[in-house]
C-alpha cells in the first residue's frame, strides 16, 4: 500500500511532474482532508446563508459581534506550534518503526554458508531454520497488523500456506504461555544450530555462536515492533492537537465570515473563502498526515507493506539456503592483463561520467618563500606580508629570555651563586658540568650524609652566566647581594670576600627559613621536615652538627676558588668597582678559552664524581 513515485521526481529539471503529482489520488491530501473540507464547507455556507436571509437588522448585529470576536481570537490557539511538534514526534517513530521491520535475508547468508551437508538432513536444517524465522514474523504480526490477520486469521490457515507443519502447530497450541507466543519458533531454530554443531555439520563453535547471535537481533527486531503496538503516543498529546486544529476551524465558521460592516476587512464581500480552505487543507492535511503514521502498521496508503515483506523475505531466504554448495566456474575477467580498469559509458550515461576526487586542497600552492622548513629555536626572517599568519607564526622571547638578556647587559659574565635543592642535586648526575653542582668527594659520602641534610634545605653551587639553565627566585638577590658587597668592601674575587658571600647566603637562608616555617618563633630558626618529630635538644644538636657540617664543606668548595695569581696580583684590594670590573672582563675572556679547552677533553658527570679531583681541575669547572 506504499505510495512509490520517486521515478517521477528523479530530475528536478522537469516541472510538469512535480504538477502530476498534485492530481494522483492513492495516498494525496485531496483524498485525506476531502470529507472534512466538504463538511466545513457545508457548515460554513448555513451560517452564510442565515446570515444573509434568516435575520433582521438587530439579529444581524449581534451575529456581527459574534464574528467579529471569533476573528480576533483565532490567533490565540497556538495550531502551528503545537501540530508541528506533533507530526515531527511521529514521523521519528514511524522512521525507527522501519528500521526495526525483521528481514530474513541476513540469516540466510550465515546459514547457506556455516551449515555444511550435501545430504537431505543437511538440507532440511538450513530450510527449516529459515522457515522457522519467517513463521516468527507471521506470528507476531497476525496480532499487530489489520492486513496480515485478515491473511492469516487462524493458525490453520498458516498451517495450510505452508509455514508450519500440524505437528508444530499441536507442539505450539500447547505451550501453557499466557502471552505472546511468536518467539517460540526462534527458540525452535537455535535448537536446531545446537544439534548441528553436534553433529559436525557446524565447523567450529565461533560459527555457531554467530548464528544464535544473528537469531537473537531478528528476536530483538520483533521484540521492538512489538513494544510499538504496544505503547503509542500519549493519547493526551493526540488529543491536544485534534481539539487545536478543529476548534480553530470551528472558530473560523464565525471568525471568516464576510459581513455587511464598512469595515477595511469586509470592503469586497467574497462568497467563497478561498483562503480559508486553503488554511484548511493545509492545517487538516498536516494533522491527517500524523493520524496515517502513526501506526504504519494499519490499511492507509501509506502504511508498510508488512504481507510483500513477509513474502519477499521468505521468498529470498528460502532461495538462498537452497543455493549452498553451488558456485559458477570460475574464469578470468577481461581487466586480467590490465592495470587500468575503465568502465564503458553508453551515449545516454555519457554526460554522468565525473572526473575522480582527489582532494579539496590539491590545486593549492605554496609560495617558495614560506615553504622551507625552521630550525628548532628558529624564528621565521619572512616579513608578515609574505607570511600567512596560519602557516608561519613569529616566536617572541619568552619572559625568562627577556629577564636576562637584561641582566647580560650589567651583570658580571665571570661568576653567579644560584640555590637548587638537594633533592634536584642528586637527580641531576647526567646534567651539564656547569650546571651540576658542587657535592662531596664520592657518592658514597655523600649517601652516608645525607641524612645531614633534610629534604628542602639549600646547596650553594657556582656556575656559568648561561640563560639556559634553571633559575630559582633566590637567584636575582644574591647577585644583587654579590654586586652590593663588592661595591661597599672593596674587594672583588679573593678568599675573605668569597667567605663573606658565602656567610651572607647562609645568614639570609636562615632568616627566610624562619620566616616560611609558621612554627617557629621570634628568634629560633625554622624546623626542617626531619626535625619537626625529634625532642627539642635532639633537634638542636642535629641542627648544630648540621651548620658544623656546611660550614666544612663551603670551606672545602672554596679552596680553590681564588683568581689567576697573574692577574690578582693587578687587582688592587679596595680600588673602585669599575676599575675591578675591567680587570674582572679581561679575566672573563680567558676564562671562556680555557672552558672550551676543558670541556672538550673532560670525562663524563658520573665519572667525575667518584674520581680524585685535581686542584687545577676543579678551579677550570667552577669557572
Amino acid at each position: 500500500m506504499t505510495v512509490t513515485y520517486s521515478s517521477r521526481v528523479a530530475s528536478v529539471s522537469n516541472v510538469a511532474s512535480f504538477f502530476k503529482l498534485l492530481i494522483r489520488w492513492k495516498g494525496s491530501v485531496i483524498k485525506l482532508v476531502l470529507v472534512d473540507l466538504i463538511i466545513f464547507l457545508v457548515l460554513y455556507f448555513i451560517f452564510n446563508f442565515t446570515y444573509r436571509f434568516g435575520l433582521n437588522p438587530a439579529q444581524k448585529r449581534t451575529f456581527e459581534s459574534i464574528a467579529s470576536y471569533c476573528n480576533q481570537n483565532t490567533g490565540r490557539i497556538p495550531v502551528a506550534f503545537i501540530l508541528g511538534f506533533y507530526v515531527v514526534l511521529v514521523i521519528q517513530r514511524w522512521l525507527q518503526v522501519l528500521r526495526t521491520l525483521p528481514w530474513p535475508n541476513r540469516m540466510s547468508f550465515f546459514t547457506t554458508t556455516l551449515v555444511h551437508g550435501d545430504d537431505e538432513m543437511g538440507r532440511l536444517m538450513r530450510r527449516t531454520i529459515q522457515r522457522y524465522l519467517t513463521l516468527s514474523t507471521v506470528l507476531l504480526t497476525r496480532d499487530t497488523c489489520p492486513p496480515v490477520r485478515k491473511r492469516f486469521p487462524t493458525l490453520q490457515h498458516v498451517v495450510d500456506a505452508g509455514l508450519m507443519t500440524d505437528n508444530e502447530m499441536h507442539v505450539y497450541e500447547n505451550i501453557p504461555a499466557p502471552q505472546a507466543k511468536y518467539w517460540v519458533p526462534l527458540v525452535w531454530s537455535t535448537a536446531l544450530v545446537t544439534r548441528a554443531r553436534k553433529e559436525g555439520r557446524i565447523k567450529d563453535d565461533i560459527s555457531a555462536q554467530t548464528m544464535i547471535v544473528e537469531i537473537d537481533k531478528y528476536r530483538g527486531y520483533l521484540m521492538a515492533l512489538f513494544n510499538y503496538d504496544w505503547i503509542p503516543i500519549p493519547l493526551i498529546y493526540t488529543q491536544v492537537t485534534t481539539l487545536s486544529v478543529y476548534t480553530y476551524f470551528l472558530a473560523c465558521l464565525m471568525g471568516a465570515q464576510f459581513l455587511d460592516v464598512e469595515t477595511p476587512q469586509n470592503w469586497i464581500d467574497m462568497k467563497v473563502p478561498i483562503f480559508t480552505v486553503m488554511q484548511f487543507v493545509f492545517y487538516v492535511g498536516w494533522l491527517k498526515v500524523a493520524e496515517c503514521m502513526l501506526n504504519p502498521l494499519g490499511e492507509d496508503d501509506d502504511d508498510f507493506e508488512i504481507n510483500y515483506i513477509i513474502d519477499c523475505g521468505f521468498e529470498s531466504s528460502m532461495l538462498a539456503v537452497e543455493l549452498h554448495g553451488t558456485l559458477p566456474e570460475m574464469d578470468k575477467d577481461v581487466y586480467w592483463e590490465k592495470v587500468e580498469f575503465d568502465l564503458p559509458y553508453t551515449a545516454a550515461a555519457e554526460k554522468f561520467k565525473v572526473e575522480p576526487h582527489l582532494g579539496s586542497a590539491i590545486d593549492l600552492v605554496v609560495s617558495p618563500k614560506v615553504s622551507e622548513f625552521l630550525q628548532d629555536g628558529s624564528c621565521s626572517s619572512i616579513p608578515d606580508e609574505e607570511a600567512s599568519p596560519s602557516t608561519i607564526r613569529r616566536r617572541h622571547p619568552s619572559k625568562m629570555q627577556r629577564i636576562f638578556s637584561n641582566r647580560s647587559r650589567h651583570m658580571r659574565p665571570r661568576r653567579q651563586l644560584s640555590r637548587t635543592t638537594s633533592s634536584n642535586s642528586q637527580t641531576s648526575g647526567q646534567s651539564n658540568v656547569h650546571d651540576r653542582p658542587l657535592e662531596p668527594q664520592s657518592l658514597q659520602e655523600d649517601s652516608q650524609n645525607q641524612h645531614r641534610f633534610p629534604k628542602h634545605s639549600t646547596v650553594l653551587h657556582i656556575g656559568e652566566d648561561d640563560p639556559s639553565n634553571q633559575r630559582d627566585p633566590y637567584s636575582h638577590r644574591l647577585d644583587s647581594m654579590i654586586s652590593h658587597i663588592s661595591d661597599v668592601s672593596g674587594r672583588s674575587a679573593d678568599q675573605d670576600f668569597t667567605h663573606t658571600v658565602l656567610e651572607a647566603v647562609i645568614e639570609e637562608s636562615n632568616e627566610m627559613e624562619k620566616q616560611s616555617d609558621p612554627r617557629c618563633g621570634s628568634g629560633e630558626v625554622g624546623l626542617t621536615n626531619m626535625e619537626r618529630g625529634m625532642p627539642k635538644e635532639e633537634s638542636e644538636n642535629l641542627r648544630e652538627k648540621h651548620e658544623d657540617q656546611s660550614a666544612e664543606e663551603l670551606s672545602i668548595r672554596t679552596e680553590h676558588t681564588d683568581l689567576d695569581p697573574s692577574i690578582q696580583k693587578d687587582i688592587t684590594p679596595g680600588a673602585p668597582s669599575v676599575e675591578n670590573e675591567e680587570k674582572m672582563a679581561l679575566l672573563t675572556g680567558r676564562d671562556e678559552a680555557e672552558d672550551s679547552a676543558t670541556s672538550a677533553n673532560m670525562p663524563p658527570a658520573s665519572q667525575s664524581e667518584n674520581d680524585e679531583t685535581d686542584p687545577n681541575e676543579t678551579t677550570s669547572l667552577l669557572k
